[in-house]
């Protein structure tokens, strides 16, 4: 080789290496640059939760000398926001909910309160000592929360633990216990503040509720379960496999069961052997049925088990499936926590669906309380944007699993949008609102 071609070489290798090493250096340095954003994102976001949850106590501290009802309500709606913004900063944070489960629990039931207390106020419902002491509780508890997670910013501060480091940390066992130490004395140090119960969906009695229908049932055998399955599903015996079983909320046992369209997987609860549901694998290709058709077949269904006193609600179509909702009826009244949700494939009418963790868990004796309200005083509480088409009796779900029993008012506004109006038969408060929407899926709530 020449001595000009060796030193034009050289000299296009050192230029080559000086451009790829500038693009290292840019990329290395950019990605510098974007962990570092990453970080302060969550060094910002660790500041907002801690700040939000002294704010939390503080606003609740309030909450114990207010002596109105308009300082209680705004007192609770401000927690609520506030709950929130804890909520939304906790779950940017590289920190799954199980690592800081309690602290997650504690922000949405807190929030959860405050909401409930606010529509209690606004409701003219006064507090009570008991909500007094939930207050003080919870005060205290965001305090000593507030507290130990600005003892856990001090020691990421000061020993320079990077919380992003949890997120782009090349070995995957740093991965898991890079802050796992910190995040731990968080949640065994988290304080002790008595179950909340009130009406809203975190409350801590809706873990610890019990199906109605099985409070005193008598267990049965794997086989009376089998048996049930066979019979409910017209299924042969032989032909119901077991499929293990479980011993959560509801214990059950579990089958699955091979036909000519699918596997059938079936659930029957070990209290009193209920159906508790069903799922179907097969596939529905095409639409052969009309609506009407299948809510017939779902209606026949129930009634070939002995539910005789299931209405239709609502339905919505898909995947070539209607499924259709039931509720319970006696006396002129609509039990809507007695939910039965029947699916029916609308290729040749055969049962793909049900579900009766609804009816299991709400059907039973019920007192209901006096109706001191009249069909007058009701319609008088509306909107003048509505004109009622109809009124009966209905005892829905609360947001707590309460039960309410109120004049189900429904009607229709200017534009002709349905919606469903549920005003308390005892208090004349108006519980709920739900907006009716019907296009060719179905008929659905919301």
């Amino acid at each position: 080789m020449k001595r000009r071609n060796r030193i034009r070489l050289i000299s296009y290798t050192l230029t080559l290496i000086l451009v790829l090493g500038g693009f290292v250096y840019k990329g290395y340095s950019k990605a510098n640059h974007y962990r570092w954003l990453l970080e302060a994102g969550y060094q910002h976001n660790f500041a907002e939760l801690t700040t939000s949850i002294e704010q939390i106590s503080t606003t609740l501290q309030k909450g114990r000398y207010a002596s109105t009802a308009p300082m209680l309500a705004s007192l609770s709606s401000e927690v609520a926001r506030q709950s929130a913004m804890a909520t939304y900063a906790l779950g940017s944070l590289p920190f799954s909910h199980t690592e800081l489960e309690r602290t997650a629990k504690f922000l949405s039931q807190v929030g959860d309160y405050a909401y409930h207390l606010a529509r209690q106020e606004a409701s003219g419902v006064e507090m009570t000592e008991e909500d007094k002491k939930s207050i003080v509780e919870l005060s205290d508890a965001a305090y000593q929360l507030s507290v130990n997670l600005n003892e856990l910013y001090a020691r990421i501060y000061n020993e320079g633990i990077s919380i992003g480091s949890a997120v782009y940390a090349s070995n995957p066992e740093e991965q898991i216990d890079i802050m796992a130490e910190t995040i731990q004395d968080i949640e065994t140090q988290f304080p002790e503040y008595a179950g909340l119960i009130y009406d809203g969906p975190f409350s801590d009695h809706i873990d610890k509720m019990t199906p109605m229908m099985i409070v005193n049932a008598k267990e049965v055998s794997r086989e009376d379960a089998r048996k049930k399955a066979a019979e409910t599903f017209k299924l042969d015996l032989s032909s119901v496999k077991d499929d293990g079983e479980s011993d959560g909320n509801i214990p059950v046992y579990s089958f699955s069961a091979d036909t000519d369209s699918g596997t059938m997987y079936i659930d029957i609860t070990k209290s009193g052997g209920f159906v508790l549901d069903m799922m179907h694998s097969g596939v529905v290709s095409q639409s052969n049925l009309s609506v009407e058709d299948c809510i017939t077949k779902a209606v026949d269904f129930l009634s070939g088990i002995g539910l005789e006193d299931m209405e239709t609600s609502y339905y919505i179509s898909k995947d070539n499936i209607l499924t259709v909702n039931f509720a319970y009826t006696a006396d002129g009244i609509t039990y809507y926590p007695d939910l039965v949700k029947i699916s029916v494939a609308r290729d040749d009418g055969r049962i793909v669906g049900a579900e009766f963790l609804g009816y299991l868990m709400s059907h039973g004796e019920r007192t209901l309380p006096e109706i001191k309200e009249t069909e007058e005083s009701v319609r008088s509480k509306l909107s003048d944007n509505l004109t009622v088409e109809s009124v009966r009796l209905a005892v829905i779900p609360s947001m707590g699993k309460f039960e309410r029993l109120c004049y189900e008012l429904n009607c229709v506004d200017q534009y002709g949008q349905r919606a469903l109006i549920y005003i308390n038969a005892e208090t004349g408060v108006e519980e709920q609102i739900l907006v009716v929407i019907e296009d060719e899926n179905g008929v659905l709530t919301l």
